[in-house]
């Protein structure tokens, strides 16, 4: 179903599940890749808070850990990970590609065991 331009939230999800076996130990890979973001009229409104609250709470329970990545100039949203407990490690030259422009992206990651 098509978003209407008024929703607060604009969202693309994609799911790739599978299985890697390595040795002796068999581990179940599932990778979900989420791209959210708070609509300009939104922002600042602790929506975006709201919902990464409540995410991060659901996946602590079900992960030891999540991962993301962000466009190393776009401070506002490394600064809002950051006060989620998410730290950097790295960062990987060209890892996001937005309206035809290459970007650098920070690497973070939040772990809860």
């Amino acid at each position: 179903m098509p978003e209407s331009s008024d929703e607060p939230i604009r969202r693309e999800t994609f799911r790739k599940p599978g299985r890697q076996e390595c040795a002796d130990w068999e581990t179940q890979l599932n990778q979900t890749i989420l791209a959210t973001d708070i609509r300009e009229g939104k922002r600042g409104t602790g929506l975006a808070a709201a919902l990464f609250h409540h995410v991060l709470e659901v996946a602590s329970r079900e992960v030891d850990q999540v991962d993301l990545y962000v466009a190393v100039e776009n401070e506002r949203a490394w600064r809002f990970y950051q006060r989620f407990g998410f730290e950097s490690y790295g960062v990987m030259p060209r890892a996001l590609r937005v309206a035809g422009a290459d970007h650098d992206a920070l690497m973070m990651t939040r772990k809860f065991r």
